[in-house]
């Protein structure tokens, strides 16, 4: 009744919300490693490429110069060679940086055998105490029922 009031005197229509949830889901994937859905190949691959990367891998490439035009006259055009060699090794050296910064970003360490043993022990530690709990509550029904079953 209060209900049809409500939605009679601010013209809205009430509808249940359905959620849906997946049981253990959440709680499960809390103690897995950072890199457990990854593929471990190819995060293998990648860590051997990064230990053997290098400046002298990147091709040198071709830089082509261009005179500037406009106003400095004589000062423009003598002073700007000066800089170049030192600007492309300055753009390869960023360069090799920005690689390093992404390789750093999306390739997790290697997992420690120390932290592998703790997750594992931390896994084992959820199932005991979740299987305590199901026999605990199983064991609450069945003395509700009774002695004779």
């Amino acid at each position: 009744m209060l209900r049809r009031q409500i939605s009679a005197a601010f013209g809205l229509r009430m509808t249940p919300v359905h959620v849906t949830t997946v049981p253990f889901a959440p709680r499960f994937k809390r103690y897995q490693a950072f890199d457990a859905e990854l593929d471990q190949d190819a995060l293998a691959e990648a860590r051997t490429w990064f230990n053997s990367f290098n400046l002298s891998q990147l091709p040198k490439g071709n830089t082509t110069y261009a005179r500037s035009s406009g106003p400095g006259g004589q000062h423009v055009n003598k002073y700007d060679s000066r800089s170049r060699d030192a600007n492309a090794e300055d753009n390869r050296r960023k360069l090799v940086e920005e690689v390093t910064r992404i390789y750093e970003a999306a390739t997790p360490a290697e997992t420690s055998v120390e932290k592998r043993k703790k997750y594992e022990e931390i896994g084992k530690r959820f199932h005991d105490s979740r299987m305590k709990q199901k026999k605990f509550t199983s064991a609450k029904k069945q003395s509700r029922r009774g002695p004779s079953g």
